[in-house]
């Protein structure tokens, strides 16, 4: 298991491995920082290991808590000219707002798993020594804007066996047109059947005059507001609507 570090303020622990430290300069450190949602850094990780895992599992290295976070959900691999981020998960692993299958991390780049915001730091980017290290509940951080403004995501699954779509627009269109963000087919379909739209913190289903109808918890709707653990009904599709850490998940399945 890799060697991480956990600094929260002047204070460094390990964490997924041996608390013993024998080098610090052995090879360079990937630091990655927590986030607050305020774009501050809480806490701070350090890793110089060949393989560190992250993910919501107690086996992992870096654990994080939420239910978009998968067991195993990214890896990060120590590669001669840096670090290597490789996802491998549902829900999908974000650098700088791209989802990404593996990548190499760049100094002030910034991943999201799940819910969480990690800025990354790189020793050869810095000339600051590792030791000690800065407080971290004050540290100001490049991509502190971006990390207050993300958008949260919407998670499509049961249209495509073990397939998670992930979505971040601010309207998001479904029907039965090739072309639409959620393609649903079927006779009781229309064409372009609803949307989904952001509205301040709100997330509103709208039906665009489709022949069938949209219907939210059996009541047939020209627009309504989506909440945790409301049914939608659109043709023979029932989809189960749940919030989970400001992302939304939307889970169809076909009616028989």
């Amino acid at each position: 298991m890799a060697q991480l570090e956990r600094t929260t303020g002047d204070s460094t622990v390990a964490v997924g491995g041996s608390a013993r430290i024998t080098n610090h300069t052995a090879a360079p450190a990937l630091h990655l920082l927590l986030l607050g949602s305020n774009g501050v850094a809480s806490e701070r990780f350090v890793t110089r290991s060949a393989k560190t895992s992250i993910g919501r599992s107690g086996e992992c290295d870096l654990v994080l808590a939420g239910e978009t976070v998968s067991r195993v959900h990214a890896v990060l691999r120590r590669a001669v000219n840096g670090f290597l981020i490789e996802d491998q998960s549902r829900n999908g692993t974000w650098v700088n707002g791209i989802r990404i299958r593996e990548r190499m991390l760049r100094d002030g780049d910034q991943v999201r798993i799940g819910p969480h915001y990690l800025q990354v730091e790189l020793d050869a980017a810095r000339s600051t020594n590792l030791y000690p290290h800065r407080d971290t509940g004050s540290d100001q951080t490049g991509h502190a804007d971006l990390a207050c403004s993300g958008s949260p995501q919407i998670f499509v699954r049961g249209l495509e066996e073990g397939v998670t779509m992930s979505l971040t627009g601010d309207e998001v269109t479904i029907g039965r047109r090739p072309g639409n963000d959620i393609l649903l087919e079927g006779e009781k379909i229309s064409r372009d059947h609803a949307l989904i739209r952001r509205e301040g913190g709100s997330l509103i289903l709208i039906d665009l005059g489709s022949a069938n109808g949209t219907k939210i918890n059996g009541r047939r709707i020209e627009r309504g507001e989506l909440f945790n653990g409301a049914q939608i009904r659109i043709g023979s599709y029932d989809c189960h609507v749940s919030f989970r850490d400001g992302d939304c998940l939307l889970h169809f399945r076909l009616r028989n």
